[in-house]
């Protein structure tokens, strides 16, 4: 018993697949491989349904004579349907990378790929486009370095790392736009295209991004995109690599001045004199010749209240045109102010001096107490400066007063130090200076506070010397004309005292001379008295 064929249905518009492609159809491509791949889907879907005349005419139990027919058409249909299916997935594939509304997404989508190496979008192979869509994806600067020439896709964040060189990277060499970096990230290349996995903190690459040449540094992670295409030839193999890095020029920097900075309140603890605090701060800046490609430190002399003097200098080779001995201001004072018993005093004049026909503007530093940008030191020196650990000279230098804060009245003196060639002058690095010339300040004053008090102390010792000595004088002085009248006092005393024992001697005598004359007396009187009894 034959039966009827039911005819098919139409495509349902309220399908995921009919939205999708309506909202795909909608947006401006001007790839027209691509638009030509969409066509058969889009006549497909707005094929009409066919006329529902024969199957209401027709009961289930007749047999249609067009049966047939609309058989064949049905196969047919179905097989143009599934080729059409077969495009459309090949164009969502597609679609999948640009599912975002970024800058960068547009910009690849929009781009010319017909006359590069990786052709038509729709071309592209699905481990290229789902690497380029994680990329598109994430925040983190990234980019995906394709085929063997590594042509270079990236996402917004990745634009800030190439600065001037956006847009023009897009879809170019690796080497081409990173041309400084090609033999230093050769090796590392090498590793990744043999299956490694490479992770580098705080790179250095030196680029020339914003039309000058720069330090930068980059933690970066590289990993390898294999084909993952069952299909293709090179199924398995590696193709490709991800590069997911972030610039970390910042904070390298900012930890190798603070560095810097440890290093010299280190050497301040140590330091006697105030040549000492000088020599201290010249040697702190041989750690980070980066930053400090010279330096030139000049204080005041303290015999000489307008007279600046060289103390300690890096990177001058002693030359007299960069690094003068002396500065001859037409106002200033004394490192110590004779009217002051304070060291950090100083009273400067108000008017403004000329020093065009020095090489550095230290007496407009002085008076203003403020740091001076100078520009263009190849113009002003006649000889290339030195520029530390960079080959190239420094054209930018700061004449910074050293004082040990903003609201200090006195200026010890002025320190002249080069900038960063491969760094652009920001405002971090001037604050930068300012910290450094207020330590070089404070370890002076600390050296000239020590020696005040050690002075005082000293003052203080010669005067109770001072005092011992007086004192030990006067007792003298005052014993002496004791001496004076005690003596004769003395011999008189002698003489009144032996006066006093001769008479007592003389009178004892004379009373025993009596009573022995008073004896023989007697005795003769008894020898001439005749007892009365004889005479009776």
């Amino acid at each position: 018993m034959s039966t009827v064929s039911q005819p098919r249905s139409p495509p349902d518009r309220s399908s995921s697949l009919y939205e999708d492609h309506m909202n795909h159809t909608m947006i401006n491509h001007d790839d027209d491989d691509h638009d030509h791949a969409l066509a058969p889907l889009s006549s497909s879907l707005h094929t009409p349904p066919p006329s529902s005349s024969s199957s209401s005419s027709s009961s289930p139990n007749i047999v249609n004579d067009n049966d047939d027919h609309y058989n064949n058409s049905d196969l047919n249909r179905r097989s143009n349907n599934n080729h059409t299916i077969n495009n459309y997935n090949i164009s969502m594939r597609t679609l999948i990378t640009f599912r975002n509304n970024s800058k960068m997404s547009v910009m690849i989508r929009d781009h010319p790929w017909h006359d590069t190496p990786l052709g038509p979008i729709h071309t592209w192979p699905t481990s290229l486009q789902c690497a380029l869509d994680t990329i598109l994806g994430t925040n983190f600067p990234g980019c995906v370095f394709w085929g063997p020439e590594h042509l270079m896709l990236y996402n917004d964040t990745y634009v800030e790392i190439l600065g001037k060189r956006h847009p023009r990277s897009l879809g170019r060499p690796k080497d081409v736009v990173w041309f400084e970096a090609a033999e230093l990230s050769k090796g590392l290349t090498d590793r990744v295209m043999a299956g490694e996995s490479v992770w580098n903190p705080n790179a250095l690459f030196i680029s020339e991004r914003n039309g000058y040449i720069e330090e930068v540094y980059f933690t970066f992670s590289k990993s390898a995109i294999r084909d993952m295409d069952p299909a293709s030839p090179t199924a398995g193999t590696i193709v490709g690599m991800m590069n997911i890095s972030t610039e970390n020029t910042n904070d390298v920097v900012s930890n190798r001045r603070f560095a810097m900075l440890q290093e010299h309140m280190k050497n301040n603890a140590v330091v006697q004199t105030v040549q000492d605090a000088c020599d201290a701060a010249i040697r702190t800046c041989t750690t980070n010749p980066h930053d400090v490609p010279f330096a030139i430190l000049y204080l005041f002399d303290e015999s000489n209240p307008s007279l600046l003097t060289l103390r300690a200098s890096i990177g001058v080779d002693g030359r007299d045109e960069v690094a003068p001995s002396s500065f001859l201001l037409s106002s200033s004072s004394s490192l110590l102010s004779s009217s002051s018993s304070s060291p950090l005093s100083r009273d400067h004049g108000e008017d403004e001096d000329n020093d065009d026909d020095t090489p550095w503007p230290v007496t407009r530093a002085v008076k203003s107490r403020q740091p001076i940008i100078l520009k263009d030191l190849d113009v002003r020196f006649s000889k290339k400066l030195s520029g530390g650990a960079w080959p190239e000279a420094p054209q930018e230098a700061i004449v910074m007063p050293v004082s040990a804060s903003e609201q200090q009245e006195n200026v010890l003196g002025v320190l002249v130090i080069g900038v960063n060639s491969r760094m652009k002058f920001t405002n971090t690095f001037l604050g930068f200076v300012e910290i450094f010339t207020r330590q070089i300040a404070v370890a002076i004053n600390i050296v000239l506070s020590v020696d005040l008090e050690r002075r005082r102390a000293a003052s203080l010792a010669d005067l109770d010397r001072a005092k011992t000595t007086f004192f030990t004088n006067v007792s003298h002085e005052l014993r002496t004309p004791l001496t004076l009248i005690t003596g004769p006092l003395s011999e008189c005393l002698s003489i009144i005292s032996s006066t006093s024992s001769t008479s007592s001697s003389s009178s004892s005598s004379s009373s025993s001379s009596s009573s022995k004359a008073d004896e023989g007396g007697e005795r003769r009187s008894r020898d001439y008295i005749i007892p009365t009894s004889i005479t009776d």
